[in-house]
């Protein structure tokens, strides 16, 4: 993790805990509007947030992809008691190019397209 973060409760966004200590002022961001239809590719270490939309259709598509080195370990949920953070791989991977380092362990089908309720993200309130 790059910065530290803490759960929030600003009802503009998820329950996604949120980063702090990095330095910026919320005067510092810089909003970025892009045309329906458009793509916004960003690094992943790119601090960025989504305000509500304000849409005629009232509802924002997004496909999240994550291209990464295949030597990378996939934490992609918490750890259960007993688990190891840096030991979390869960292997649902698409190669592109390459040698998967990991082939032996075989890959998942874990992550499923889907489209949230209203209010819901990174936890239920």
């Amino acid at each position: 993790m790059v910065f530290p973060t803490r759960p929030q409760d600003d009802d503009r966004f998820d329950c996604t805990d949120e980063a702090y200590d990095f330095g910026y002022r919320e005067q510092d961001a810089v909003p970025v509007e892009i045309p329906a239809g458009s793509v916004l590719l960003f690094d992943g270490y790119l601090l960025h947030r989504s305000l509500p939309n304000s849409g005629r259709h009232g509802m924002r598509r997004a496909l999240v992809n994550h291209y990464m080195s295949a030597e990378s370990l996939l934490p992609w949920f918490p750890p259960q008691p007993g688990e190891a953070m840096a030991l979390l791989d869960h292997r649902d991977i698409l190669m592109v190019a390459g040698r998967d380092p990991y082939a032996a362990a075989g890959t998942t089908d874990v992550m499923r397209p889907h489209i949230r309720p209203d209010r819901e993200g990174g936890c239920l309130r």
